[in-house]
């Protein structure tokens, strides 16, 4: 009789240890793809730290940014405020004589007439004054623009 269960008995270890065996390959598959996924977690924090420094990067690249461009608004209002009302005149240097008291266009030492009434006058003011004509007069204010 023990012959009718020695099979039976080996065919139970048998199985036994092809289930242990399975076991253990599935233990060792989930152990190999957990050390893959923690790697990559480990990855994923590495890649998200520098995620992280850029942004700070950023922010501080946009401060010092913000403070230059606040600084050259103020330097380029200061600077356009020491520009207001100057201008280069177009006569060369060595014959340029002011400008006329009536009109205000430029006047050369040669083009320079003088009245008691009105100033120095440019030729074309002083033949409408002596021909009547109507003057057109500007008004030149160091503050502003000619009107």
């Amino acid at each position: 009789m023990t012959n009718l269960t020695d099979t039976l008995h080996n065919v139970i270890d048998s199985f036994s240890h092809t289930l242990a065996d399975i076991f253990n390959a599935l233990y060792t598959e989930a152990n190999t793809r957990k050390a893959t996924l923690a790697a990559a977690i480990a990855d994923m924090h590495e890649a998200n730290t520098t995620i992280a420094t850029f942004s700070q990067d950023m922010a501080r690249l946009s401060v010092v940014a913000c403070q230059h461009a606040e600084e050259m608004e103020r330097m380029n209002e200061n600077v356009s405020f020491m520009l207001c009302g100057m201008e280069v005149f177009k006569t060369p240097v060595e014959t340029f004589n002011g400008y006329c008291d009536m009109c205000g266009e430029e006047m050369a030492v040669e083009d320079e007439i003088y009245d008691e009434e009105v100033g120095f006058i440019c030729a074309p003011c002083y033949d409408k004054i002596r021909t009547g004509e109507p003057v057109q007069l500007t008004i030149i204010n160091a503050n502003e623009e000619e009107a």
